[in-house]
């Protein structure tokens, strides 16, 4: 997502991007830490603590991962980007 700048012309766009994308990722860090205080009030012991939410936070970036995949279709919107520059 570093090449945001690149993807459009339009201004209007270029913000929209950059603005969709800062807004998942603070979305992502309030996600993460609303489960860490879930968990810290249920889980007593460190270690498990840690791991159970280690494999939650793995678990979430895997599914989230494989929408996107299964979702985007990358070849069309490669195509329409080509044929708008």
């Amino acid at each position: 997502m570093s090449i945001l700048n690149n993807l459009s012309q339009s201004n209007f766009k270029r913000d929209l991007l950059v603005n969709s994308k800062n807004g998942f990722t603070y979305a992502a860090n309030i996600t993460v830490l609303v489960m860490a205080a879930i968990l810290l009030f249920l889980i007593e012991n460190d270690k498990v603590l840690f791991r159970i939410l280690c494999f939650m936070v793995i678990g979430l970036g895997f599914l989230t991962s494989a929408f996107y995949i299964f979702t985007i279709d990358e070849v069309r919107l490669t195509r329409e980007a080509l044929e708008y520059d």
